[in-house]
C-alpha cells in the first residue's frame, strides 16, 4: 500500500486495490504454500487483468 501512495495513488484507493489484489490472490492460490506464488509473472495477461480489475474498480 505504501508503494502506491508514493506512486501518487489516494491512500483509500490504495487500500481498495491492495485489498481487491489479496483477494483475488487468495482465491487464485488458496494454499499460502503453493509453489506457483514463487513464479507470479507480473506482466502475464491473467495478471494484467487483475490489476486492471482492481484499479478499475469503484
Amino acid at each position: 500500500m505504501n508503494k502506491a501512495v508514493e506512486g501518487g495513488m489516494e491512500e483509500l484507493d490504495a487500500q481498495s486495490y491492495c485489498d481487491c489484489m489479496q483477494d483475488k490472490l487468495e482465491k487464485k492460490y488458496p494454499n499460502s504454500g503453493d509453489p506457483e506464488l514463487l513464479t507470479l509473472d507480473m506482466d502475464s495477461p491473467a495478471m494484467k487483468t487483475m490489476v486492471n480489475d482492481c484499479l478499475l474498480k469503484d
